[in-house]
Parts: structure tokens; sequence; C-alpha cells
């Protein structure tokens, strides 16, 4: 591997000890990792083992332009480099990946900053600086792209960390292939920012940067933060971020990256699109392992730029001479079978490598274990492999199933491990959703705090498999002290549940009761067992029954010791047998309803323990004086409230005489005796019946001493009855006997005349009332209507004036009755007519009245049309100026603010009563000439 020029090739910024200078261009690099190669072959540690095999070298340095030196010093001359990390956040995985180390595969030679930095293992040690050397380095006559480069560790999230090979080979194809993926030149500077700890992700960062001849930029990165400011410090303009740090960034905080590697974790297509549209950038998903350097790459920035996308994301391309089928058939979809140069020679453990890696024609085949699917040229990776579950005879993909409990509400972190889920919750309502999200055959674990995770930031599933029990630990693994104490408190926990079941030690008092009087013989004990065996499966249909009505399960538990789980047991303990079937039918056929039946009664026994501490946890807690203070608040307070429900249980319900319903809240009234209940008394008692068609109405009026709507009167007026009435009014007292009077549900208390607010006295002087009887019972009060003076009407010939019965006296209808009726499109024969305005006719009432510049009363102190009259007729004018006028507010409303609205109450007019109260008709004291001109 030569390397020349004098252009910038690595750039060291991470501050502890060194040899070489913070920056050196790759002439000195080669010079120096020359010279430290020619000092490894003079080594008689390395030089004991066979040529072609050389001894491992290990690496304690620091990660800087000494280690990159180093590195190639032992591509050089053949002998595989591992490395010993030292910047790891997690001190104590560093200390076991270290240890690990060391055992496994026993360097020959580690070198270091200081000899005398302690180690748990004797290794023969030497100082950097002692392998600086300017002697002559000769290289080997074959070069060998098969023999090992390095050793690199896998993860470990899924299983045991495994030490696997990396070859030449696999980094001189990456040296050669990453200039399909993107193009740099060698002014960019590759951040490499990941730990030894990551072996394949530092190595890879280092192939990068010499593909194109690029600086490397070493950092420590420890946060979000830190990585912001050492990509802006150096500049960096490639750097390889996993998924959940391109979602934590943004595209304006690291200006000077151009081109963005990312890999190890499911992209999520928003943040990669959003990655992808930032301006002069490239987003290249990689899909890379330990064991398979470079081989399918998707550019984001070029599928987002497409006019016409197709799918959610990118597919997966394939560089130049990768071979790679899906599956053993290789068909269209399975799992992802890679060979080449790209590939791993294996792992250090033999058994391992038989079982990941396949030997078929010649050719070394490895397992990715990712199942991808062909569509062209383009593959889309559609899980893992081992993320797959027979579930009933069908294959669930269990990825799936962990996203779909990451989108339930109060879930922070899920994970599925060996057909077992465990999630983090903020509070216990997602239990139930996330139970019908799991596949049957799946337990749910719920794990206190944040999931534990290794040093890649990934969930470490072994270790929550160890946690909940689903896998036994292996030899060399050990539980932290706060998950073995955990481990311990579930312990603790479980046996608590399992002394729950004491309870059902009640079901033994019905046979054993039978046994007793019963002769003691074979036949008495076999029944007295299956008596145990049906009244325990009874008992659980009974409580699914009472499930079902929680409102009596409840009631029933109330005030027996230990609550109503208690109370279940005991009713069926002690009842027969007979009873017992009977009451537990309900449940039966519940269970049989979600095909349960056979199955509900084993659920009841795994689940009666908790139902039973719920029910009774707080009387096992509390104390005998708190117990019977309970007793006595509760029994207090349940007396109070029989005290009240009693009478309103006593009272006899009646039915009413229209709508026809049983009640308990009427009125009788006391004119037909007959019991009607609120909702038609509130109804009926504002409405008239007619005396022919017998329907309630709110509108009509008197023809010939008959009550008749509207509809009933144009029929009457029609036909006049023949002889004609004399024209002379007639006063003559109507007796009950003699007229009948109209049917009107009032109420007995005469409630109108609690609202009913008199006018004033001047008001009352100058408007006549509208019954003499009314008028000595004075203000307030009111005669019967079948005990008033009735005034008969008279009929006028056509060419008198209309006149109509206005109380005692005959009067003419004035202009302000004709603008009333033209207004309503009604017919008032009198002004003691109620008036029966529903609220949208008063409402048109007073907006034509306010156009000509009057005032309508309150709508609550008028009931007759004389009383409307009289009214209007005392209300003060709207005043009218022509400076108001001139503003064009419309016709006959000029000078009326905005402030003036419809109805204005009669209280805000009383000052002007006195004076007003003399005038005409309008209040202007005016002819009809004048009026009709004024209106």
């Amino acid at each position: 591997m030569g390397l020349r020029g004098p252009n910038l090739a690595a750039v060291d910024g991470i501050p502890g000890p060194a040899e070489l200078p913070a920056e050196l261009s790759y002439e000195a690099l080669q010079r120096a990792a020359l010279g430290v190669a020619a000092a490894l072959q003079r080594r008689p540690e390395l030089r004991a083992s066979a040529p072609a095999a050389p001894g491992v070298l290990g690496s304690a340095l620091r990660r800087g332009n000494d280690f990159y030196a180093l590195f190639l010093a032992s591509s050089y001359c053949y002998c595989p480099l591992v490395a010993l990390s030292d910047d790891l956040q997690d001190k104590a995985h560093e200390r076991q990946r270290n240890e690990q180390i060391l055992l496994e595969l026993q360097p020959r030679l580690l070198v270091v900053h200081d000899v005398t930095d302690p180690l748990p293992l004797a290794v023969p040690l030497v100082c950097f600086r002692d392998l600086l050397s300017m002697e002559t380095f000769h290289p080997a006559s074959a070069p060998d792209a098969e023999a090992t480069l390095c050793f690199q560790y896998t993860g470990g999230t899924t299983g045991a960390s495994r030490c696997c090979k990396a070859s030449h080979g696999m980094a001189l194809w990456e040296i050669a292939k990453y200039r399909e993926v993107v193009h740099l030149d060698p002014a960019h500077r590759v951040l490499q920012q990941h730990s030894v700890y990551w072996a394949a992700s530092m190595f890879g960062e280092i192939d990068i940067a010499l593909a194109f001849g690029a600086a490397l930029v070493f950092v420590v990165a420890t946060g979000l933060e830190d990585l912001k400011e050492q990509i802006n410090r150096h500049q960096a303009s490639c750097a390889g971020l996993v998924p959940s740090l391109l979602e934590a960034l943004q595209p304006a905080q690291v200006p000077s990256l151009r081109v963005v590697f990312t890999w190890g974790e499911a992209l999520d297509t928003k943040v990669a699109v959003h990655w992808a549209s930032a301006p002069e950038l490239q987003l290249v998903d990689l899909l890379i392992a330990t064991e398979y350097w470079l081989s399918l790459y998707a550019n984001w920035t070029t599928w987002s730029a497409r006019t016409s996308r197709t799918g959610e994301r990118p597919g997966f391309r394939a560089v130049s001479g990768v071979r790679l089928r899906l599956g053993a058939e290789d068909g269209e979809s399975g799992e992802l079978l890679l060979s080449g140069p790209m590939v791993s020679p294996g792992y250090l453990d033999p058994k391992a490598t038989a079982e990941n890696f396949l030997e078929e024609r010649g050719s070394r085949w490895y397992r990715s274990r990712d199942v991808l699917q062909r569509r062209g040229e383009e593959y889309f990776h559609c899980g893992r492999a081992d993320d797959l579950a027979k579930v009933g005879g069908l294959w669930v993909d269990t990825r799936q199933v962990t996203e779909s409990l990451r989108e339930v509400p109060g879930v922070t972190e899920a994970c599925i491990h060996s057909k077992a889920a465990f999630v983090c919750l903020e509070n216990s309502e997602a239990v139930p959703l996330l139970r019908r999200r799991l596949p049957p055959d799946h337990g749910l674990f719920v794990v206190r705090g944040p999931l534990p995770r290794a040093p890649t930031g990934k969930v470490d599933r072994r270790a929550v498999s160890i946690l909940a029990g689903v896998q036994h630990a292996t030899p060399g693994c050990r539980l932290l002290g706060a998950d073995q104490a955990e481990v311990l408190h579930q312990l603790k926990h479980l046996r608590l549940l399992r002394s729950w079941l004491s309870p059902l030690c009640l079901l033994v008092l019905g046979p054993l009761w039978h046994l007793a009087a019963s002769e003691k013989d074979l036949t008495s004990c076999i029944w007295s067992c299956a008596e145990l065996v049906l009244r325990t499966v009874l008992l659980s249909y009974l409580f699914l029954s009472l499930l079902y009505h929680d409102g009596l399960l409840r009631l029933l538990g109330r005030y027996v010791p230990f609550g109503h789980v208690m109370a279940v047991v005991l009713w069926a303990g002690l009842v027969p047998l007979w009873l017992l079937a009977a009451s537990a039918v309900d449940g039966a056929v519940h269970a049989a309803g979600r095909r349960r039946l056979s199955s509900w009664p084993m659920v009841f026994l795994v689940g009666f323990p908790r139902w039973a501490r719920d029910s009774g946890n707080w009387w096992y807690q509390s104390s005998g004086r708190n117990v019977l203070d309970w007793y006595k608040r509760s029994l207090k307070a349940d007396y109070h409230e029989l005290q009240k429900k009693l009478p309103s249980c006593l009272k006899r319900k009646r039915v009413c005489h229209h709508c026809k319903k049983p009640t308990m809240d009427g009125k009788v009234d006391p004119k037909d005796s007959k019991w009607y209940c609120d909702a038609c008394w509130k109804y009926y008692d504002n409405h008239w019946a007619c005396q022919d068609c017998k329907l309630w109405v709110v509108r009509g009026r008197r023809i010939a001493g008959k009550w008749l709507c509207l509809k009933c009167a144009e029929k009457a007026a029609a036909n006049p009855p023949v002889p004609p009435v004399p024209p002379v009014p007639l006063a003559v007292p109507l007796l009950e006997a003699e007229a009948e009077p109209p049917i009107k549900r009032q109420r007995v208390d005469e409630s109108w005349v609690q609202h009913y607010q008199p006018p004033s006295q001047e008001v009352r002087s100058a408007a006549a009332p509208a019954h003499a009887a009314d008028a000595a019972a004075g203000p307030g009060n009111s005669t019967p209507r079948a005990q008033r003076t009735m005034a008969l009407p008279c009929l006028a010939s056509p060419d008198e004036p209309m006149v109509a019965s206005g109380g005692s006296a005959d009067v003419e209808k004035c202009d302000v009755w004709r603008f009333v009726e033209e207004t309503l499109d009604w017919r008032f024969d009198s002004e003691d007519e109620p008036l029966g305005i529903d609220s949208l006719r008063w409402t048109k009432l007073a907006s034509a009245l306010q156009r000509r510049g009057r005032l309508l009363p309150p709508r609550g102190q008028v009931r007759t049309l004389g009383e409307l009259l009289r009214g209007i007729q005392t209300l003060p004018e709207i005043l009218h100026t022509h400076e108001a006028g001139s503003r064009g507010r419309g016709p006959g409303v000029a000078g009326l603010g905005h402030d003036v609205e419809l109805g204005l109450h009669l209280e805000d007019a009383v000052p002007a009563l006195g004076a007003r109260s003399q005038v005409g008709p309008w209040g202007r004291g005016a002819d009809s000439a004048d009026q009709l001109d004024g209106m």
C-alpha cells in the first residue's frame, strides 16, 4: 500500500501523549509507517511465529496519528493488529472487552505510550517511540490478499460478542469501490470519531480517506453538542453518522458537510429526505456489517431529486463485482448471501464460522440474516431473518410488531426477543392495548427505567432476556447489581402473588360439609373431590359474569372483608351446588360467545391472585381500628343516602292524561281533575283548545261565543250564522252554565302574575282596564274567565266605519291597530283578544315600529292587544336629527344610532311616561293624516 504526495493525510484533534506531529502529510505518514514496520520486523516476539502466520500485534495507543502509522505499518509487514479502546464512555464494557481481547487473542506484543501503565495480564510491552526508526523496510515478496489485516468484534446486542477477521482484500476492496459511491477530492476532510471499540466503523472511515487521498481527522465526540463543535472546528466535509444522530442534528448546524454516510439502524424517511434536500449534500445509506464491508448502498440525494419517485425510500444498489443471492435458490426475496473479497474469512471460533458461512464450489458465502426483496436492479430491506417468528403457521415480522408497540401512547421503549416483548411504560393504561398488538404466544414484560443498551446504542437483547428470566445466562456473563436486585424483587413479588391463592381454600367448605353428612366411603370422597373441581369451574364463570356487571360486583363486596373477590368465593363455597350453577350460567354464556368456554377456568386461576390482591390489599394492610372507622363512616353515609332516596322510591307513579306515560312529577288540573305530567302541563298551559277541531293552538279568535283556531275561524267567517246578530251591543254577564269558556290549562298558582309588572299610575289612569272585573280586583289580580262580563261583537255595515269592541265601549281601529294587523298579517276583533305572538313575529313587529321611529314595550308586560297599543303610545319617540339623517342610515330611521336595539325595555323610558300619557295614539297629538304622513 504505497502513499505519496504532499497532501494533508491526518489531523490529530485528540489531546494526549503523541510522538508524531498533529498534522501529517501523506509523505510524512508513509515515512513514519515504513520506519515502524522495519522495527516490527526485528522484534523477536513477532518473529517467533511461523513466517506465514505471524503473531498478533496489540495496540493500546489512543486514536491519532501514532495509531494511524502503527496500523499502516502492521499492514505492510502482514502482522494482524487488534486494538484496545481507551475512549469509550462505558468503562465497564470497555474493560470487559479489553480483557476478552487479551484472553482470546493473546497478542505477542502490545504497543503502548508508556510502559508503566498497569495491565491485567502479563503481556510484552513496547513503547511506540522505540519503534520509530530510520531503518529500511523490506516488504514481503508475495502479497497475500487473504491474509488477516486486523481483528474486530461484533456488537453482541443479540448474543455473545464474536471476534471476526478482516483481510487485506476487504480493505483494498473498499478503497477501490468507494469511488463508485461518492466523489471526493484530496481537499476534503473525513471525520474519524468512532472508537476502536467499533473497529469495523473505524477502519471504514480510514478506508474512505485512503480511497480519495483525503485528510483523516481524529476527534472524540462525547455528545451531540461536542460533535457539532468538532465538525465545525475542523471543517469536516465527510462523516459517518448513525440515524439517531441525524434525527437530532440539522444540516444547517454543520454547513461544512458534503457527504454523510449512515448505517447500523433503520433510517427514517422524513429524516433522510430532510438531509438529502440540503444543498450540496449527499446522503448515502450503507448496508454493511462487521462480517462484510462495502457491498450495497442507497443514495438518498439522487432519489429525492427525481421528479417521479416510486415507494417510500430508495432501493439498495450493489457495487460492481459483488456476488449476492437471495435465499438458497436465489429467488425474488429471501435472506441475503454474499460472496467476494468484501466478505470476512470467518470468526475466531470455528463453530461460529461453520454456522454463518457456507462453502459452495470453492466460494465462501456469508449468511447476513438480512431479508431483501429484489425489484429490478434495486434491493429493498424487509427485516431480519432472526426477527421472523412462526405464529399459528404464519411468519410474523417481529420488527413490525416492535414498531407497532412503540406507537402506543405511553410506551417509551420496546424490544422483542425470544418471543417476549420488553417495554418501558409511563403508565399502566396501555397494557391492554399492548397485549392486543402482540402475537398470541408472545409474553409481555414491563421493565422499569430505560432498557439496557450496548455501547453501540442498540438495545442489549441478551441483557433484557436475562433480566426477565427468558434465557439462562451463558458462562462468563453476569448480572449487574441493579439487575440482580430487580430479579430478586420480581421473585418476591411472585411469591406474594401466590399467597393470594389462599382464599380459594373456602371452596372446600361445601364438599367438607357433604362429606361429613354422608357415609365416609370411597364414593363420598370421590364425589367431594369432583364437587370441589366443579365449584372451582363454576366460580370462574360466576366471576366472569360479575365482571360484565361491575356495579353489582362492587355492591356485593362493599362490606365483606377482603372485598368483592372474597364475597364471590364465599358464595361459591357455601351455597348449594344447583344455586351456584344457576348463578354461573350468564358467565358461561359470555365465555362461550368469546370461544373461551374451556380456557377461561385456567385464565381465572392464573389471574385470581392479582384480582384478590387488588380487592383485599387494603384490608390486609389496614389495622382493625381503621377498618372499624371505615365501617362507621360508610354505614352512616349509606343511611343518609337511603333516607333521601326512600320517599321517591315509595312514591306512586301516575299516568299522564295526555301522553299516557307514567310519571311521579306533575299537576292536577282543577277544571277537569285530570293528572298531567310536567312536560304536558308546561306545554298546554300556554295553548288554547279549538272548540271545533279540538286542536291546541296559540293563535285564534272568538266567533259566535266559541274559541276557534285561525283555520276554523276563517271557515266560520265565510259561513256567517243566519239570522244575523243585531247590531246593538249587549253587555250580558256570561255565567258558567250559559257560555262555555275556552279550555286553557291555567296554572293553579297563576304564575304569570308573578312575572307581570303593571305600568305606573299615570299609564293606568290613561289606559282603560281590559275587564271591569280585573280593574275592581286591583292590580296584579285577575278574575276567572268564566265570570268576566264580555261584550258581544256587533256587525257593521259596509258603509259604516269599522269598529271593534274595546272593553265596555266600541272604538274604531286606529292607525296603530291597522299597522299591527298589517305587519303580523293577523286580524284582531277586540282589544281584549290575547296576543299569542311568538318570538319571530314579535321581532318582526319591533323592527317595523323602529323603522317608523317607535318603540315596542317588553313582551312580558303585554297580554292583550289593548295593552300592546297603550304601551306603544306611551313609550317615547326615537329622536330624529337632520344631521344624523343626512348620513343615509335608511328610510324612516334617520338619526337612529347603533346603541338603539330592538325591543327597548319599558324601564328605560319611565321618566318620559308622565309627559306622554295624554298624547295621541302615536305620541304626537296629531290627527290621523299627520300620523299617516309620519308612517
